[in-house]
C-alpha cells in the first residue's frame, strides 16, 4: 500500500476508534433519536386526527435531528481535533512516522466522515424501525438524502479542520468556531440593512450600495449551513440536477478548505 494512503488509513483509523470509544458520540445519537421519537410521536398523532401538516416529515425529521445535530457535534470535534493534536503533543510523535500533512489532514477528514455515517447508520435503522409502527411513509428520495447529508456534513468537518489548524487551543480552536459564525451573521444583518435603502437616492450611493450587498451576501457561501438550505431545497423540490449541484457545491467546498489546511499547516508547521 502507498506510504500516504497508509498513513491516512492508520491516522483515520486511530481517530474513529478513539471516537466511537468515547462518550461524545453516543450522547449525541441519544439526543438525536429521542428527539426524533419525540417528533415522530407528535406526526403519529396528527396523523390519528387525520391532520399531517407535512407530506415529508421523515426527511425532516432525519433533517433535523440527525444531520442538524450531528452538525454541531462534528463542528467541535473537528475544530478541536488539530489542536487537541498539539496541547496533547501527539502530533509531534506522529510526524516523526511516514506522515505529511496531507495525510494528516486526510485522516483527521476521513476519521469524522465515517463517526457521520457510524450515526445515520443508526439513525436510519431507528427511523424505519420507527416508521413500520407509526406509518409516516419513507419517500423514495429519503436514500437519496441520506446520501446527500454526507456531504453536507462534509462542509462543517472539512470547515473545522481548516479553523483548527489557525490555533494551537483546544479552547481558541472553539473559540474561532463561535466567532466566523457571529461574525457571518454580523455580515449578513449588515447586508440586508443595506438592502432596504430606498433605491434612486442618489447613483452613486445607489453603485456602492449594491456593490456591498452584492459583496456582503457573497460571503454567506463561506458558510457551511447554507449548503444544508440547499441540500434541503434539492430534496424538497425533488429537482434531480439541483440534487447533483448540491453534491457538487458541498463536494468543492470541502475540497478548497481540506487544501486551504493543508497549505497552513505547511506554512506554520505541525508542531506550532
Amino acid at each position: 500500500m502507498n506510504d500516504r494512503l497508509y498513513a491516512i488509513y492508520v491516522i483515520g483509523k486511530r481517530d474513529f476508534l478513539e471516537t466511537i470509544r468515547s462518550l461524545g458520540i453516543y450522547l449525541t445519537m441519544t439526543f438525536s433519536l429521542l428527539l426524533a421519537a419525540i417528533i415522530f410521536y407528535i406526526f403519529a398523532s396528527q396523523i390519528t386526527d387525520s391532520v399531517l401538516v407535512m407530506s415529508r416529515p421523515v426527511d425532516f425529521i432525519f433533517m433535523v435531528c440527525v444531520v442538524g445535530i450531528s452538525f454541531l457535534y462534528l463542528a467541535v470535534s473537528s475544530v478541536t481535533s488539530i489542536a487537541k493534536e498539539k496541547a496533547d503533543k501527539t502530533i509531534e510523535v506522529l510526524f516523526y512516522g511516514p506522515v505529511d500533512e496531507i495525510s494528516f489532514i486526510l485522516g483527521k477528514y476521513a476519521a469524522r466522515i465515517f463517526s457521520y455515517i457510524f450515526i445515520a447508520a443508526f439513525s436510519v435503522l431507528f427511523i424505519f424501525l420507527s416508521d413500520f409502527f407509526v406509518h409516516l411513509g419513507i419517500p423514495y428520495s429519503f436514500i437519496k438524502l441520506v446520501i446527500l447529508s454526507v456531504f453536507l456534513i462534509s462542509c462543517i468537518i472539512a470547515l473545522g479542520i481548516f479553523l483548527s489548524t489557525l490555533t494551537s487551543s483546544v479552547g481558541g480552536s472553539i473559540v474561532l468556531l463561535i466567532g466566523f459564525f457571529v461574525i457571518l451573521f454580523v455580515i449578513q444583518v449588515i447586508a440586508a440593512i443595506l438592502s432596504i435603502i430606498p433605491a434612486g437616492m442618489d447613483t452613486t450611493i445607489d453603485l456602492i450600495r449594491n456593490m456591498a450587498v452584492g459583496i456582503l451576501n457573497a460571503t454567506k457561501y463561506v458558510s457551511p449551513l447554507e449548503y444544508l438550505g440547499i441540500g434541503w431545497d434539492a430534496i424538497s423540490s425533488g429537482d434531480f440536477g439541483k440534487y447533483l449541484l448540491s453534491i457538487l457545491y458541498s463536494g468543492a467546498y470541502s475540497l478548497v478548505f481540506l487544501m486551504l489546511s493543508i497549505i497552513i499547516l505547511i506554512k506554520r508547521g505541525a508542531k506550532q
